[in-house]
């Protein structure tokens, strides 16, 4: 919960005061260099050709300048050691202008005194302070700029709390890049990676900046590290805190600084301690007799803001007091270097480099943001769902013995097969009686001369769930020698065991003493060559005429809207997340199944569809397939190209499948809903049409590897918990599980165990199960559970009362 809450205060943080932080974050990027730009756009001003000449002295260079600016005082001087470089003058601000911060500066020539003028962008660059500092809208600006960067100091931390990988000591989890990510994954690695890369400089940079945002801030930095504050903030909190303040806002004006006429002398008192000097400032007094205040960056400063300070009296040229960098305390130093560490320059040219980039990253998380922010929002208007039902059972006709149709089905294919058997053989005047295998038991096969079964093998080799209990039979004795059939066999050939219960189950028959109409037919998949041949064997029954035993199938444009890799740093295989649009308005109901039909044309994939038509999306969750073949790795052909090659945007062919054998009729009986990984898919589904039918009597348990990485859908399923929309929920991580041993961990079969009382009583309220996930393993294991719990004979009655429905594989 506590993650969660963080989670939606990051977001909603982030798609407001992280506009602010992304122009601020550029203007700082703007001004780290302003003064290496300032250079470069100003030559002729800024730098000077006379570098062998020696510079003017100190008091020719201020009467030269004040030959050319009568009317104007000068108030600073700053001079670099590069003998290439102009000097800067600083007026004195008119009386009327006092209320502006700095000077009038120019550029002058050292070695003639020439005045060269202003430098082109000051300007701009003063705009561009105004609004990294204050938005250039004065102490309202300061304020959203302050609240804004504590917000960054939360987003570093929140961020990094949310993005704790599991491998906590590998470098890759926490700064590697992953480019060939797409879509929502791409934009997570851009947002959560790079701001790993960029949080030191965040928090530097916020924690920094701080400092001009907030007087509480200031003064408690000082408190800290025991540094003085500067003279000029003791004086300011003096007028502020004083009886007089609104007499002294009344004043016009301090007095105009003045040049010392010894200009020389001051000149060379700074020289005995400061020729080492980078570059020197000068600050004259604002009354005669006053100190000039220096300010010096030696050769060897620790950064360019490690300045020493020396106060001159402006007189007698003597020293009055020296104040060096490297004598003051760390807390000193520390508060002295507050810029240098803001922009970076404490760390040299590199720190610069660095903070400048990260200035210039703040856009992208602004943007990710709200694009993964968008991502997240679901689009919901209601669409009316329709079924697509088979027709009702025939009815025999009285004068013959009607033909057996039995089926035995696991994703309703073989269901739809009889029907449509059922329906070429009725209109052709048999009389017909179409079962499923879960409603008979085995002796009343005798009941009939000739019978045709048609049934799938699910897995590698398994029956449908709905034939298990039939199955029981095969090891029994049943006289069948007046009964002939036919076996329609449907699979998969890429099981190795392939049609299993379909041979297993001509076995049975033919031992019993039935024989057959004919050859039995095997289907691979939809393989249309199969099914024609079956169509013609039953011409030999009755003349079929008219329509196909099945339908051309209708594929659909769709287009692959998003994906995004769900477990990310999980240490199993890729799961992604996909969502689908089409520009029909396709019908479909909890449990079925996207059919895609692969680039090749013939290849065909199913998965769950984990959303409603509500969501205006088919959502799908695909484990992406890694296979290693003759040592050359290479992906599943299907959940390669939808994970990986299928760009974003891009249209391809699919269409809805029909899956019976995982319907639910709408009632307010409990749910008991147990999978696990990608099956938590036609879980969701379901869990959305009870909770939009009003029926809240539902128990997940759902079972992964790592809670961090694996929660698949966690987010919205543990709201819906805290709505009240799940009564329990059961999360089980075996990689979680602390100090057990590999053979000692809990998967979900475990936890359904230890609920074995709770189950109980569940089923005797009527409960419904639904398993979808692993066939091998889980599902197996759970049925296991499910057995030993309740009963052989109570499962074999949820089978038959279609209570106890699976969508494995």
């Amino acid at each position: 919960m506590f993650k969660k809450i963080l989670f939606q205060l990051h977001w909603f943080l982030g798609i407001t005061a992280g506009l602010v932080l992304l122009l601020v974050g550029v203007t700082g990027a703007m001004l780290s260099f302003d003064k290496q730009l300032m250079t470069l756009i100003n030559p002729h001003v800024m730098r000077v050709q006379q570098v062998n000449e020696q510079r003017l002295p100190m008091q020719e260079l201020i009467d030269r300048i004040a030959q050319q600016e009568p009317l104007k005082r000068i108030a600073a001087i700053t001079i670099d050691a590069d003998p290439s470089r102009a000097a800067q003058i600083g007026f004195a601000l008119p009386p009327e202008a006092k209320s502006k911060r700095g000077f009038d500066s120019q550029y002058v020539n050292p070695y003639t005194g020439q005045l060269l003028g202003k430098a082109q962008g000051e300007a701009f660059f003063l705009t561009v302070m105004k609004l990294h500092r204050w938005l250039a809208l004065d102490e309202v600006g300061k304020q959203i700029v302050g609240a804004s960067t504590v917000t960054l100091i939360f987003f570093c931390l929140s961020g990094l709390y949310l993005r704790w990988p599991r491998k906590v000591l590998s470098w890759r989890s926490w700064f590697h890049l992953n480019f060939k990510r797409t879509g929502r994954g791409f934009l997570w690695d851009l947002h959560s990676v790079i701001g790993t890369w960029c949080l030191a400089f965040y928090l530097l940079s916020s924690l920094t900046g701080l400092y001009w945002s907030y007087g509480w801030y200031r003064d408690m930095l000082y408190q800290v590290t025991g540094a003085e504050k500067p003279e000029h903030m003791r004086e300011r909190k003096k007028e502020q805190n004083g009886p007089a303040v609104a007499e002294n806002k009344s004043k016009p004006n301090k007095e105009i600084p003045v040049p010392p006429s010894n200009a020389n002398q001051i000149w060379a008192s700074f020289m005995s301690v400061g020729a080492n000097f980078q570059n020197v400032s000068f600050r004259f007094p604002e009354k005669p007799g006053g100190d000039i205040t220096i300010s010096y960056l030696k050769k060897a400063a620790a950064h360019d803001y490690a300045t020493d300070k020396l106060s001159i009296n402006s007189e007698s040229g003597a020293i009055i007091k020296q104040d060096n960098y490297q004598d003051r305390s760390a807390g000193q130093q520390l508060m002295n270097s507050i810029f240098a560490l803001h922009n970076g320059s404490y760390f040299g040219l590199t720190g610069m480099i660095l903070m400048m980039l990260a200035s210039l990253c703040m856009p992208l998380f602004a943007v990710t943001g709200w694009m993964l922010y968008l991502d997240r929002r679901a689009k919901k208007r209601a669409l009316q769902q329709e079924k697509n039902q088979l027709s009702s059972n025939p009815v025999a006709t009285a004068t013959s013995q009607p033909m057996l149709i039995a089926f035995a089905s696991q994703t309703g294919f073989a269901e739809q097969l009889a029907w449509r058997t059922a329906k070429l053989l009725q209109h052709a005047g048999l009389p017909i009686a179409v079962k499923s295998l879960a409603d008979m038991q085995h002796h009343q096969l005798a009941n009939y001369s000739q019978a045709l079964f048609v049934v799938s093998t699910f897995g590698d080799g398994e029956a449908p769930d709905s034939a298990r209990h039939f199955m029981k039979a095969f090891a029994q004795q049943n006289t069948l020698r007046e009964l002939r059939f036919g076996l329609l066999a449907l699979g998969d050939r890429q099981y190795q065991r392939f049609c299993q219960f379909g041979r297993q189950l001509e076995d049975w028959l033919q031992a019993q003493g039935a024989t057959t109409l004919f050859e039995r037919v095997e289907v691979d998949q939809q393989d249309k060559a199969a099914l024609n041949l079956w169509r013609s064997h039953l011409s030999v029954l009755a003349p079929i005429t008219g329509e196909q035993l099945i339908e051309p199938d209708v594929f659909h444009e769709w287009t692959l809207r998003s994906r995004v890799c769900v477990n990310p740093d999980g240490v199993g295989m890729p799961i992604y997340r996909l969502e689908l649009t089409s520009e029909e308005k396709l019908p479909w109901e909890a449990g079925d199944l996207l059919e895609v039909l692969l680039p090749d044309e013939k290849t065909r994939r199913q998965y769950t569809i984990a959303s409603l038509p509500t969501d205006k999306s088919a959502q799908l969750l695909i484990r992406q397939v890694q296979l290693t073949e003759h040592n050359e790795a290479r992906l599943g052909k299907g959940s390669g190209w939808l994970t990986q090659y299928l760009p974003l945007g891009a249209e391809f062919k699919a269409r809805i499948k029909n899956n019976p054998e995982f319907h639910l009729p709408a009632t307010a009986k409990p749910l008991i809903l147990i999978g696990n990984g990608t099956g938590i898919a036609g879980l969701m589904s379901h869990l959305k049409q009870r909770i939009a039918q009003g029926n809240h009597c539902n128990w997940l348990i759902f079972g992964e590897r790592n809670l961090e990485h694996d929660f698949h859908y966690g987010n919205e399923l543990m709201a819906w918990k805290k709505q009240g929309w799940i009564k329990q929920l059961d999360a089980v991580f075996s990689r979680d599980q602390v100090g057990t041993s590999s053979n000692e961990k809990h998967y979900v079969q475990h936890r359904l165990q230890q609920r074995a009382q709770q189950l109980t009583e569940w089923v005797e309220q009527g409960a419904a199960i639904l398993v979808c996930g692993s066939l091998h393993g889980m599902a197996g294991e759970v049925d296991a559970v499910l057995r030993g719990a309740l009963g052989e004979e109570q499962v074999d009655q949820l089978i038959a009362q279609r209570r106890y429905l699976r969508d494995v594989y």
